[in-house]
């Protein structure tokens, strides 16, 4: 699929979670995890808000999830936006927005 000249990675038909990430990758799993906690302890004074574009199932939500007040998980595939949503239900500070990341030029 194509937008404004940018390939879309789309998962909509595909089991991100399942075949991709649950699949012998633990250890590239928390390297982001890690990683992804020390850039916001060091760059991220206020943690009043955090834009996760391209959120997929909410994989990455352990690295900021206590962290910031208010979340915005963001995401093209369906599919994967719903297991986001259901996975981090309990969580009210997160917001949930389908849509295609290069289709928001008009928020500069």
């Amino acid at each position: 699929m194509k937008s404004n000249n940018n390939t879309i990675c789309n998962y909509k038909d595909y089991d991100y979670k399942t075949e991709f990430w649950t699949k012998d990758r633990l250890y590239e799993h928390w390297v982001d995890i890690l990683s992804l906690k020390k850039l916001f302890n060091k760059h991220c004074k206020h943690k009043d808000s955090l834009l996760d574009a391209g959120c997929g199932f909410g994989r990455c939500h352990p690295s900021y999830i206590k962290e910031f007040k208010q979340i915005s998980l963001f995401d093209y595939a369906d599919n994967l936006l719903n297991q986001a949503k259901e996975n981090l239900k309990e969580h009210s500070h997160i917001t949930y927005h389908k849509g295609d990341i290069y289709q928001l030029s008009h928020l500069k």
